[in-house]
């Protein structure tokens, strides 16, 4: 019979991963306000289980197993090993309270988990006493740590750091849906850096990312104008949903399982050609609505000889207006299939230079946003030609084209419209749009 532990530490190592990841990886989570446990190791997915004996029993049985068989391997994977024991063992006693006294789990473990000493104590008190709405966040993070004491302090200095960020990711996803996101932005600080993450973290509690459309204005205003040209007196149509939160909120999700060099490359993309003008955004449908409203309140249909056909005709040429002049139409799906797909282990070169490339091209340009634009005609041609066999794309020339194209932009502001832009990235290429 072979023996449990391999000789060769690489493959008792690769063995022992394996048991902890089957047995023991499960009780990285927290409790939910109802007290069910929500499992959410570190590159996976969130999963709600319902802890029974048969989960303590195994956890414990590998534990044992682990501590005893596998003496070489599970140091170089946990550590110091009687620590690593002694905190899961502690843990799963507390979870056997609500298996064996019907006692519900505690909402928090700062005062029940010894190694949180006295600065964790003080920090947290002071995080629930000025921030009451999000102390579910706050009790959570002493669960999720409590196999990683030392990780604690560093989640609370984080939370505090943030804590603007973290309440308005709570007002706008819920406790439950916004402490997922929470703890994924909080795992990618502690392993990207703090500052990389600003940008992801002011747009994820930004509420208006989930209320103010940016891609679909254009064409509503199309369907307005419509609408008020028609002789009946049709209702208008309704109001385009807001997508660029929930593809945000999806793309948090896988960047939180890449490894720790895509996730870099990722967010650097993304900060690159994501320019999202919210603001502008927000004023545009201010306008917009003003003039809805002016319409609603002349009567329809109208006969041709009543006056209030020039006031009718004088604001659908307003609604005209601004629908050509929007802000910058970014397409949420599009922008961040891109970022997923360029920021991949296997495009690294590639990624290099496109970066730069792109980075001498201004973000937008005329409400075009350029980057994006490249970067998708880029991406087309890539997998319709491959990037070392096109004239425009070869190793070196991309930068080389941007760079002209930037001198161009500079050089004539007053030629390059919205018509120019296209002609510019798609020249050379052989294709027109």
């Amino acid at each position: 019979m072979l023996p449990l532990e391999p000789k060769k530490l690489k493959d008792g190592v690769s063995r022992a991963r394996m048991y902890i990841k089957r047995d023991l990886d499960l009780f990285i989570g927290y409790p939910d306000p109802e007290r069910v446990w929500v499992s959410f190791p570190e590159k996976k997915e969130p999963e709600t289980i319902l802890i029974t004996g048969k989960y303590i029993h195994n956890a414990t049985f590998t534990i044992n197993k682990l501590v005893r068989d596998f003496q070489k391997a599970l140091p170089a994977i946990v550590g110091d090993v009687s620590k690593w024991s002694n905190r899961y063992k502690n843990l799963l006693e507390i979870l056997k309270l609500p298996i064996h006294s019907g006692i519900p789990l505690p909402e928090s473990l700062v005062y029940i988990n010894s190694e949180f000493g006295e600065a964790e104590r003080k920090l947290y008190k002071k995080l629930i006493l000025n921030n009451p709405s999000i102390t579910h966040v706050i009790n959570s993070l002493s669960w999720i740590t409590c196999l990683k004491p030392e990780s604690f302090l560093d989640a609370l200095v984080w939370l505090e750091n943030n804590i603007t960020y973290v309440s308005g990711i709570c007002r706008n996803l819920g406790t439950s849906d916004g402490l997922i996101v929470i703890v994924r932005l909080w795992r990618l600080s502690t392993d990207i850096g703090e500052k990389r993450i600003s940008t992801i973290s002011s747009r994820v509690a930004d509420n208006r990312i989930y209320t103010v459309p940016m891609e679909q204005g254009v064409s509503y205003s199309c369907q307005i104008d419509t609408a008020l040209g028609r002789k009946r007196s049709d209702s208008m149509p309704p109001i385009p949903k807001a997508k660029f939160g929930k593809y945000l909120i999806q793309w948090i999700g896988w960047l939180s399982k890449q490894d720790n060099k895509a996730a870099k490359r990722a967010i650097d993309l993304f900060d690159l050609i994501s320019d999202i003008r919210i603001d502008s955004w927000e004023k545009w449908w201010k306008s917009l609505n003003f003039c809805i409203k002016d319409a609603e309140k002349i009567p329809r249909p109208l006969m041709r000889s009543d006056p209030l056909i020039s006031q009718l005709n004088h604001i659908r040429d307003k609604i005209k207006s601004i629908g050509e002049n929007s802000p910058s139409i970014v397409n949420s799906k599009l922008l961040f299939q891109l970022v997923k797909k360029w920021s991949d282990g296997n495009r690294t070169n590639d990624f290099e230079e496109i970066y730069k490339a792109l980075l001498v091209l201004p973000a937008t340009f005329d409400n075009v946003p350029v980057r994006l634009a490249f970067l998708h005609y880029w991406d087309i041609l890539i997998d319709e030609n491959g990037i070392s066999r096109h004239p425009y794309m070869g190793r070196g020339r991309c930068g080389k084209n941007c760079r002209r194209r930037k001198s161009i932009f500079e050089a004539k502001p007053q030629e390059t419209g919205s018509g120019f832009i296209l002609t510019l990235f798609t020249e050379g290429c052989g294709k027109r749009y």
